[in-house]
């Protein structure tokens, strides 16, 4: 049972926050000690990083839809491949909107405890994002 509410938790992390940008429902699924390990970067933590990312994505994107490709859950684990499309209409790390249409790829790992996000793996393709943007 607990393998379905994870997963219950994503879709809503992927529906209320990425694609409705509701900020406010970062601090209801994360935990207040969440800790990110953004790939390979090292762990970045808290509630406010989340917040930033979103809104620096969003401004940058501001159609961009996430749907889930697939998503696992197992344990405290929930895997999840997301692809998102949107138009590049604002500015993104200092590139002025282009108005090109992107496709973005992401997955992730997920560990959950007490009904909320406590740690999270995340690869996402912000090369192919930058490429699709630049050339």
């Amino acid at each position: 049972m607990a393998e379905e509410e994870n997963k219950v938790l994503m879709h809503r992390l992927i529906e209320e926050i990425m694609n409705r940008r509701n900020l406010h429902a970062v601090d209801e699924i994360f935990a207040d000690d969440f800790v990110d390990h953004q790939g390979g970067l090292g762990p970045t933590g808290g509630r406010e990083a989340v917040k930033a990312f979103v809104a620096a994505l969003t401004g940058g994107f501001r159609d961009m839809r996430f749907e889930v490709v697939n998503m696992v859950a197992e344990g405290d684990r929930v895997f999840t491949h997301v692809v998102g499309h949107g138009t590049h209409s604002g500015d993104f790390a200092g590139i002025p909107a282009t108005g090109r249409d992107v496709t973005a790829a992401g997955m992730s790992v997920v560990r959950v405890a007490h009904g909320k996000v406590v740690e999270r793996w995340n690869i996402t393709d912000f090369a192919g994002l930058m490429q699709q943007i630049t050339s």
